[in-house]
């Protein structure tokens, strides 16, 4: 909600007094949006952060209630994706929860977003920052949502991505990392390490090399200190980028945490079948791995391709 009067603006997204008639960023205005810049991937995570904070009374109406201004962004970010842009994939993929909650859809309901749309989930929606060192390892091959009703941006029932990465299984067991707790987001991280071991001259970074975010964190609270994963645990990995000075460098690997679905219904059997995929999955987290190197080459037989739902 946005008030104005003859002194300025203010907003509850904002507590600060803004110029009179001035909207509060970032839907002020749409000039300056290029889908292919990464201020404009900026921009519309913005507005998701900024949306996910608000509390919506039913879990349904998240889609619906920001499909207005989904339409603000459509002519230059092209086609919309259950709260994603096709342009903006696959970067935009890499979301996190603040301790979310992923409910589960009754069989009478219109609204069952993908896993790797943010608006499957409860709680504020944290984002990744677009950045000139990020480069994308993982390439999409398909995409795709239903929606609903006649509104493409309104509900949706389902959809999958397909995507051609770097698919690395992880150890079943994890461990809560309490000095990971941030404050700021409140959210729990937990280190779960790949099999993958690295190569000659590489070395894993001190402390904190592998965590993952889990999005259904919610419902897990308190958490527990350490425990195992009940399925076959996997990271895909989405792009990588580069951190650290002359003296001390590091290599990060982000990508999504899943795990493996059955009884695939035909439309998803249809799906997986269509570009070959070797694994139907769903997400359940972000992942995140780094390395002492600026240059790593991750084995060349991990790379699968897999459909998520």
């Amino acid at each position: 909600m946005v008030y104005v009067c003859r002194e300025g603006t203010t907003c509850e997204c904002n507590s600060s007094w803004l110029p009179r008639f001035k909207l509060p960023g970032p839907v002020s205005s749409e000039e300056d949006f290029d889908s292919s810049s990464s201020a404009s991937l900026n921009m519309w995570t913005e507005v998701v952060e900024h949306y996910s904070r608000r509390h919506i009374s039913f879990h349904q109406d998240r889609l619906p209630a920001i499909s207005s201004l989904a339409s603000f962004y459509e002519e230059a970010a092209g086609r919309y994706l259950a709260g994603l842009w096709e342009s903006h994939l696959p970067e935009c993929l890499l979301w996190w929860t603040d301790r979310g909650h992923r409910p589960e859809p009754s069989n009478s309901s219109m609204s069952y977003p993908p896993s790797w749309s943010w608006a499957s989930t409860e709680g504020a929606v944290i984002t990744r920052s677009s950045g000139e060192t990020w480069l994308p390892t993982a390439s999409v091959l398909d995409v795709s949502v239903h929606p609903s009703t006649s509104d493409p941006k309104g509900l949706v029932s389902g959809g999958y991505i397909t995507i051609q990465g770097h698919l690395l299984p992880l150890q079943s067991s994890w461990h809560r990392d309490d000095l990971e707790n941030d404050y700021t987001f409140r959210q729990y991280n937990i280190n779960c390490h790949t099999t993958w071991q690295a190569g000659d001259g590489l070395e894993w970074t001190d402390g904190h090399a592998w965590h993952c975010s889990l999005d259904n964190i919610g419902s897990l609270r308190p958490l527990p200190k350490a425990g195992e994963f009940d399925t076959p645990v996997f990271l895909l990995i989405i792009g990588t980028s580069n951190h650290g000075g002359l003296h001390k460098s590091y290599r990060t690997f982000e990508g999504l945490i899943l795990k493996p679905v059955e009884n695939l219904n035909e439309l998803q059997m249809k799906a997986t079948k269509r570009f070959g995929s070797e694994l139907a999955c769903v997400r359940f987290g972000l992942g995140m791995l780094r390395l002492r190197a600026h240059s790593v080459d991750l084995p060349k037989d991990c790379t699968k391709t897999v459909t998520i739902f």
